[in-house]
């Protein structure tokens, strides 16, 4: 794991070197890109992601055994120009079937 980190930094000049880099580790994992302004049919077990202005990437995967909706609470890295911020909280998103 520590080999992974080392390579995920080392590519990882920028923000937008970073968002590249995990987007094709999320690929090569399986994950499933998803446009922000469409509308998503989540599937239970399988794991997506979005990205915004080429420099963000949110990841995610759906429990496998929701039942009546689920919630993804979930933690953001922001990159900037320096180096690593801290994760922030993001808002919870609740779902019901379909959302955007």
């Amino acid at each position: 794991m520590y080999d992974d980190l080392v390579e995920f930094l080392q590519e990882s000049v920028t923000p937008f070197h970073a968002a590249a880099t995990a987007e094709s580790w999320l690929c090569a994992a399986g994950f499933t890109r998803l446009e922000e302004a469409d509308y998503w049919n989540l599937e239970p077990g399988k794991g997506y992601y979005t990205t915004r202005n080429g420099s963000s990437v949110v990841a995610w995967r759906v429990p496998q055994h929701a039942i009546g909706g689920w919630r993804i609470v979930a933690a953001a890295v922001v990159f900037n120009g320096v180096g690593l911020d801290l994760p922030q909280r993001l808002p919870v998103v609740e779902n019901q079937g379909r959302h955007r």
